[in-house]
């Protein structure tokens, strides 16, 4: 692992906003293609959309969707406020109708009437402070769908007045499983068996710990950050559930890029501490991967993982 280096705070752009479209979004649902950034949804091609345009105002920025279509943007408790534009994009004239649904961390904040091609565009502002997940959703109308062609015009969130409070542990972000071996990955508990809730204290080398993820190789999850953190921190190691066996190799990557990758790690091995810069960063992803063993009682730990504003 590099040396740790002098990091800057990460919010001097407190009180900023930035596009919807520029942060790491996933899109979840589209009826018709799939989710365009910054133009209409056009057809069933990327980037064949249009710019985007509702009662002949025009966006550079923005999401294209057709009903029924959902997207879900991580926010790492970093923003306090998202705004948009609604409405159905002139590219289908006065045709297709939808409703707008705005969710936050589970809870409808924000849902519109039915918009037309023949309505005027609407502006959405949601309180989404502290909040990890943002999703927009366009549903469908009576109509069957059709020409439901909707836009997020100009959508934004602008950043808390003040940062996070101290230090974060991963397992109370909103982060998401992708994969694991044996069971669900498990919060603050080492993999057990199959069943949610059936792991142990989190331990390696003696070591106990009260919070963390415990994982099977091949493991993978996803944690949203929202450009609101500088560092994440974890003890990381085969947990003693398993006495001396087991091997795995743990494997950060954020936004995209691989950031830390351990030697291989047994069941015998020492924990090994982990320091990685995370500085605006939208997307953690915690990978474990299997060795040569081919899976055998692989039972790791991001243990204590943490981020830190």
């Amino acid at each position: 692992m590099t040396a740790s280096k002098t990091i800057t705070a990460n919010f001097a752009a407190i009180g900023a906003s930035r596009y919807v479209s520029d942060l790491a979004w996933v899109p979840v649902a589209n009826a018709w293609g799939p989710v365009e950034k910054d133009r209409s949804n056009g057809g069933q091609l990327a980037g064949d959309g249009r710019v985007l345009t509702i009662n002949g105002a025009t966006y550079a920025k923005g999401l294209g969707v057709t009903a029924r279509a959902e997207v879900t943007v991580p926010l790492g408790g970093a923003y306090r406020t998202f705004t948009s534009d609604v409405g159905i994009d002139d590219e289908v004239g006065l045709t297709g109708s939808a409703v707008f649904v705005v969710v936050v961390d589970g809870v409808e904040r924000y849902r519109s009437a039915t918009l037309t091609g023949a309505s005027a565009k609407v502006a959405v502002a949601v309180d989404i402070t502290g909040a990890q997940t943002l999703r927009l959703i366009v549903e469908p109308t009576a109509d069957g769908g059709f020409n439901d062609y909707a836009d997020w015009a100009g959508a934004m969130v602008t950043a808390n007045a003040t940062p996070p409070p101290g230090p974060r542990y991963v397992s109370d972000l909103a982060w998401v499983p992708v994969a694991n071996a044996w069971g669900p990955v498990e919060k603050d508990r080492s993999n057990g068996g199959q069943l949610a809730g059936d792991g142990r204290v989190l331990t390696i080398n003696g070591a106990t710990y009260a919070k963390g993820l415990g994982v099977t190789a091949r493991a993978e999850v996803t944690v949203p950050l929202g450009g609101a953190y500088r560092t994440f921190t974890s003890d990381v190691g085969i947990d003693d559930e398993v006495g001396l066996t087991g091997s795995a190799v743990f494997v950060v990557v954020v936004d995209g890029v691989e950031r830390y990758r351990s030697a291989t790690l047994t069941g015998a091995s020492a924990k090994v501490a982990v320091a990685v810069d995370i500085t605006g960063a939208q997307t953690l992803r915690l990978i474990v991967e299997p060795t040569a063993d081919g899976g055998f009682n692989d039972y790791a730990d991001w243990a204590g993982a943490r981020v830190t504003p």
